[in-house]
C-alpha cells in the first residue's frame, strides 16, 4: 500500500517540476518541527502546543494523501480540545505517526 502520493502536488503545480520539488523539500524541512513539538507538548503535557503543531500537519498530509496519518493527526487535535484530554490516546496516535514520518521522508 502506497504511504503517500504526489497527485494532487503534481495536479496543482501545472507541470512545474520545481514547484513540486519545493513542496516536498518544505515538508521534509518543517514536519520534524513539529512532530518535535508534539513530542515535547506531551512530555510538557501541554495540549495547546500539541493542538498547534498538529493543525499544522493537516495540510500536509492531505495533500500528500497519507490518508492513515492525516486520519490520526485529526484525532490528535480533535482529542487536544476537549478540556480533560486523553493523553494515552493522544501518545498512541501519535507513536503511529512519527513511526510513519520516520519510515516516509527518507522516500521523499
Amino acid at each position: 500500500m502506497q504511504k503517500y502520493s504526489l497527485k494532487n502536488i503534481e495536479k496543482i503545480s501545472g507541470g512545474d517540476h520545481d514547484f513540486v520539488l519545493s513542496i516536498i523539500e518544505t515538508f521534509k524541512t518543517t514536519t520534524p518541527d513539529y512532530i518535535n513539538q508534539i513530542s515535547i507538548g506531551i512530555k510538557e503535557l501541554n495540549k495547546n502546543k500539541i493542538k498547534h503543531a498538529a493543525h499544522q500537519l493537516k495540510p500536509a498530509f492531505d495533500i500528500f494523501e497519507m490518508n492513515v496519518l492525516s486520519e490520526k493527526i485529526r484525532q490528535i487535535e480533535m482529542e487536544c480540545e476537549v478540556k480533560e484530554p486523553n493523553m494515552e490516546s493522544i501518545i498512541l496516535n501519535f507513536k503511529i505517526v512519527e513511526k510513519e514520518i520516520m519510515e516516509i521522508l527518507p522516500t521523499l
